[in-house]
């Protein structure tokens, strides 16, 4: 009963510590938006992008207060829309044999692509510690495709199921009590596929 007894005053000791320089390890899960563009357009029109969705844990290591690596694993879907103009005239007989304006209306066709990721990044993270800290993140990332959609697969080949990038980030970040901080990134990341 004695042992159990210091053993529980010792605990209440160390637990009444003050820390002052922020954990070693910690973890933390997110959620967000992201927005992807492929740049570009074919044949057909230009290729929009939507908003998609990005969940994940982290795991970071701190080095000292400035330095440290940050690692984790999250899954994103990138959505693409491309909407196509075509006028009302329809390839069915020449084009001096329709009046004009064309008898039929004009219209837009949609195309669309949506892919889903699991990612595993692998930063270093240089921090600027205040009452509002900052982090800068740059860092290579490992991608594999769990799920995609297109909506023509035989105009387009298959998209590559494994990817290696680079990823760059800004982070700020407040925290709200000695466990809790509420954080706002944005970042960039762009593959090599």
């Amino acid at each position: 009963m004695r042992t159990f007894f210091c053993l529980v005053c010792l605990l209440l000791l160390f637990n009444s510590n003050s820390v002052s320089y922020s954990q070693k390890l910690s973890y933390g899960i997110y959620s967000g938006v992201n927005f992807s563009d492929i740049h570009g357009q074919d044949n057909y029109g230009r290729w929009y992008h939507k908003p998609g969705p990005v969940q994940g844990i982290s795991l970071e290591y701190s080095f000292n207060r400035y330095l440290g690596i940050q690692t984790g694993l999250n899954f994103s879907t990138i959505y693409y829309e491309a909407k196509t103009y075509n006028n009302g005239y329809i390839n069915f007989y020449p084009l001096n044999s329709y009046p004009y304006p064309y008898p039929f209306p004009d219209f837009y066709s949609t195309r669309k692509m949506d892919f889903s990721f699991l990612r595993v990044p692998l930063l270093l993270n240089f921090s600027i510690p205040s009452a509002l800290r900052f982090d800068l993140k740059a860092g290579l990332f490992y991608s594999y495709l769990t799920n995609s959609s297109i909506s023509n697969p035989y105009e387009y080949p298959d998209p590559v199921k494994n990817d290696l990038g680079y990823i760059f980030s800004s982070v700020i970040s407040c925290p709200q009590s000695d466990n809790f901080r509420a954080s706002l990134s944005i970042g960039y990341s762009k593959g090599w596929h």
